[in-house]
């Protein structure tokens, strides 16, 4: 998948699902100075119950990255931070904790994704 209207497809499909009626949530592909480097981020409003995804462009992952590279399951990942937000903030980046959180975003969002698909592995 690789472009915009897919992804609003999907994030329609999985906003009500992950129980994120109530926020506004927009996602958009990005280059990897928007995505801080990484395949994704999300910059979250938690007072106005907003948020923004931010994917990087699949064509500007770094060859070396050794995440995911499904959309969907880094969609549903970024999805899954708006309701780690209290820990995102508490949890300094680097750290056992963090590593932790980010860890069981990523295992949840693989899980969520393969139910949905039938599958046994998501790569």
């Amino acid at each position: 998948m690789t472009n915009q209207r897919e992804l609003d497809e999907l994030l329609a499909y999985w906003q009500p699902i992950l129980r994120l009626r109530d926020w506004k949530v927009s996602a958009v592909f990005a280059d990897q100075t928007a995505t801080q480097a990484c395949s994704a981020t999300t910059r979250i409003h938690v007072g106005h119950k907003s948020a923004k995804v931010y994917i990087c462009e699949p064509s500007q992952i770094d060859p070396d990255w050794q995440g995911v590279r499904d959309i969907e399951v880094t969609l549903v990942h970024e999805l899954l931070h708006l309701h780690a937000v209290t820990f995102d903030e508490v949890l300094k980046e680097g750290t056992r904790g963090h590593d932790h959180l980010e860890q069981m975003i990523e295992l949840t969002a693989q899980a969520l994704v393969k139910a949905r698909r039938g599958i046994d592995v998501v790569v």
